[in-house]
């Protein structure tokens, strides 16, 4: 963690990070090693289960592997970001599918809006390949998005708010706070740090869950059958969780 920060500094007295910037991406690395510490704890715990008999060894081989992995590559590409950004206002994008967001710090809100176009206010970058369009925001941002695109979200810190209709949804939150209210066809929930709580409506649900560290809590409507967690009977939202720190908490909508 130590040489990530001074890189940070180094950025900063080179001028090519403001002081809030740098603040940004110091506060984003010392919640990712917070989040890598967490998850060890909660790694240590299940060593000892699986001393007693409860456990399997290969879960510790892929949490460690996850998160320094996960260490590594997030913190390089926050680096690559603050070197290139700009400050965008109102930015629209046209034709787009698929919505490719990476988080490194601040605060985000997505929520739905009206016609085609996605309008984006944010600091950072931005990629456009065909049909998908790929966001790095290093700071406060704002996205209004046609209800019906696909959403793959990476959060490293931050807060992030949704709301709306995506299709397929993908979570992979390492830092910081995710929560909203959303519907979704599928929904892929991967949590290595920070917490995650959803809302969504009460129709038929069926979820699948790994936990091999940190909490899950479900609506108690829910119940056990088979691998899954099913409420309803037929035309199930699919939902598959894995969690190795922190938490994911779904919870229905009240009508």
């Amino acid at each position: 963690m130590e040489e990530a920060i001074r890189k940070v500094l180094d950025l900063l007295e080179q001028g090519k990070l403001s002081p809030e910037e740098a603040e940004k991406l110091i506060r984003a690395i010392k919640e990712t090693e917070s989040s890598k510490e967490k998850t060890s704890k909660e790694t240590s715990k299940s060593e000892r289960s699986t001393k007693a008999g409860f456990g399997i060894p290969d879960i510790l081989d892929e949490v460690f592997t996850n998160v320094g992995e996960t260490i590594r590559t997030s913190i390089s590409s926050a680096f690559e970001v603050a070197q290139r950004h700009q400050e965008f206002e109102s930015q629209t994008f046209e034709n787009i599918n698929e919505l490719n967001i990476k988080v490194f710090g601040g605060d985000l809100e997505i929520k739905p809006i009206e016609g085609e176009k996605i309008v984006a206010s944010f600091k950072g970058n931005y990629n456009v390949e065909g049909d998908s369009l790929y966001l790095n925001i290093i700071d406060e941002g704002k996205l209004e998005v046609p209800q019906g695109v696909n959403l793959n979200l990476a959060v490293l810190g931050g807060d992030v708010e949704i709301k709306g209709y995506y299709p397929e949804i993908n979570l992979n939150v390492k830092g910081g706070d995710v929560g909203g209210e959303v519907d979704f066809n599928k929904l892929i929930g991967k949590v290595m740090g920070g917490d995650i709580e959803l809302k969504t409506p009460e129709k038929p649900l069926r979820l699948q869950a790994k936990v091999l560290g940190g909490d899950l809590e479900i609506p108690s409507v829910m119940k056990k059958s088979g691998d899954y967690y099913a409420f309803g009977n037929e035309n199930f939202r699919e939902a598959e969780i894995k969690i190795m720190g922190g938490s994911f908490t779904f919870k229905f909508e009240e009508d």
